[in-house]
Formats: C-alpha cells, structure tokens, sequence
C-alpha cells in the first residue's frame, strides 16, 4: 500500500462512483478498517474508513485520467486568477499544489521509457504540458 502513496490512485467503492486522486496517506487502524487521505482533481481531502485506494491510476483509465487533468487544469486556473488579484500565500500555495498534481498526472501517463516533456505555461489561464 504504501507505494501508492504520493501517486494519483483511483477508489473504487462497491456501491458509489469511482474518485479519483493523490494518495496522501493510508494506514490500518486497530478495527481493521483502512483510513486514507485522498487529494482529489477538485482539491478537497477526503477521508475514508473501509475502501482502499487500491490501484494506480493509469493510461488505461482513459475517461478518468481525462476528467481529472481537465478538473486539476480548472483549478489551477481558478487559482492564478486570485492570486493575480491577491497573491495571498493560501492561494499562490494552492496553485502550485494544483500544478504540482497536473505534472504528477502527466508524469505518471507517460508510456514507460518515454523522455519527460517540459512543462510550459502558455499564458495566465492554462498549464500547457503537451511540449
């Protein structure tokens, strides 16, 4: 389990939808009952009590790896438009965690052995990591 940590994951609950995220933290309490630290394309933490994060998220995971790039890009761009109006620490701290989670996402779809892109910003609204 503790490989997943710090990677993006999907949980997939027997009876809800599939969340997508960063696996911040995942241990076993006493019960046997699993609790994780789940940070999701939207930016909110959640916490969880018997599901598991159990699989990476992957290229394979098409549908979800789209949904979440659009989702952390949305973020991202939500955040740099407050911090160009405030650059309050809360918000510029926000904004590089969204970036940090869209360059983890696109490092973790690259094909193996394929040379990392750079990351470029193309201007104050998009990250742009296709180069």
């Amino acid at each position: 389990m503790h490989e997943l940590i710090g990677r993006w994951v999907r949980l997939v609950p027997g009876d809800g939808p599939v969340t997508t995220g960063v696996l911040l933290t995942a241990y076993e309490t006493d019960e046997g009952l699993w609790m994780w630290t789940l940070r999701t394309s939207y930016g909110s933490t959640q916490f969880g009590g018997g599901g598991l994060p159990d699989e990476p998220l992957t290229r394979e995971h098409v549908t979800e790896v789209r949904q979440a790039r659009r989702r952390v890009c949305r973020r991202w761009a939500d955040y740099q438009r407050l911090v160009a109006d405030d650059p309050d620490v809360r918000f510029v701290r926000k904004r590089d965690e969204a970036l940090a989670d869209l360059h983890l996402l696109n490092q973790q779809m690259r094909p193996p052995g394929a040379t990392p892109p750079g990351l470029h910003i193309t201007d104050d609204t998009t990250p742009d990591t296709t180069h």
